[in-house]
């Protein structure tokens, strides 16, 4: 609830969009922004109007992704994914490494909620995996 409440990667006024995005299943709209700098994402930030899977899995994961190399976040996005559309069990690692994330552990049961608690991740898979 913190990280909907109170995000800490939200800002008003983003400057060079790198993404824009609307919501499959309800009125979420996502817009983010990050740079790569030694192979690394910085300044991962979002904004958007959307509900609380929404910003609060975006908050989440800004605060996992920002300087990560773009090799370990497309494995950790991967592993994410994983979770959410439950795949495959994930090992005691891979729920480890999600740490604050596995609080989505039970959102596949509201299927209209898996595009919100992925609209960033799917996003910035995709743009990272064409970089």
């Amino acid at each position: 609830m913190q990280h909907y409440l109170n995000p800490s990667f939200k800002k008003s006024n983003l400057l060079n969009i790198k993404i824009e995005k609307f919501g499959q299943s309800c009125s979420d709209h996502l817009l983010f922004n990050y740079e790569v700098k030694e192979k690394k994402i910085t300044n991962l930030y979002y904004d958007g109007q959307g509900c609380a899977f929404f910003l609060a899995s975006s908050d989440i994961l800004c605060s996992y992704l920002n300087n990560k190399s773009i090799p370990e976040a497309i494995s950790f996005l991967k592993t994410y994914q994983k979770l959410i559309r439950e795949e495959s069990k994930l090992t005691k690692e891979e729920e480890k490494m999600l740490d604050q994330l596995m609080v989505f552990d039970n959102v596949k049961a509201h299927y209209n909620r898996v595009n919100c608690c992925l609209m960033l991740a799917d996003s910035l898979l995709e743009k990272l995996e064409n970089e």
